[in-house]
């Protein structure tokens, strides 16, 4: 016996198709593309108009999830993993963008954020990606895409910061204090290892 599709699968299906239709731009296969979702649509455009600030590292990774064109990222853009906010942010990196070397844990496009001046009337954050890596926001509720007219499909890309990597020992922050002698496995059965 054929199973009548559910009415409210129907409608997420023609939502999607919806979503997919209008997000073509923020989908390049040029670009990766990642969503920072706001509470209001003021935050949204002034993001546009001056760039998304953030206060921890800059690094795309603590300030935007990565986002496809996929009946999944449609569903995720809808229902914003971080408190379903409803104006999303499209944030495109170029994929030709060198990538810095991370600190041992990843590996960053800090080389794109810009260190926020004490003259920036917002002063927002410690750090700034410019407006010229904001594709535009998402209105999810009218399932709208608003462009950024700042936004460069080709833009001029700074060098990546070359980090020392090497010993991961080395690549714990300088304040700290790091051990030297580190308890090793045994090797043979009668040798006694430190306990850890």
């Amino acid at each position: 016996m054929l199973e009548m599709p559910n009415q409210n699968d129907i409608s997420e299906q023609v939502i999607i198709k919806k979503f997919q239709q209008e997000l073509v731009p923020i989908f390049l296969e040029t670009h990766s593309t990642w969503g920072h979702g706001t509470i209001r649509k003021e935050d949204a455009e002034n993001i546009l108009a001056k760039g998304l600030y953030a206060n921890n590292a800059p690094e795309i990774s603590t300030t935007a999830a990565g986002i496809e064109n996929s009946a999944e990222g449609m569903k995720k853009i809808m229902n914003w993993p971080h408190r379903n906010l409803k104006y999303i942010v499209a944030i495109m990196i170029p994929k030709s963008a060198k990538m810095s070397g991370g600190t041992g844990l990843g590996f960053f496009y800090e080389h794109l954020w810009k260190a926020v001046s004490d003259k920036d009337e917002r002063k927002l954050g410690k750090w700034k990606l410019p407006a010229k890596y904001i594709r535009g926001y998402i209105d999810v509720k009218n399932i709208k895409l608003v462009p950024n007219q700042l936004f460069e499909e080709k833009p001029e890309m700074p060098e990546p910061i070359k980090h020392e990597m090497g010993d991961p020992r080395n690549n714990i922050g300088s304040s700290q204090e790091v051990p030297k002698d580190i308890p090793q496995v045994a090797k043979k059965k009668e040798d006694t290892p430190d306990v850890w």
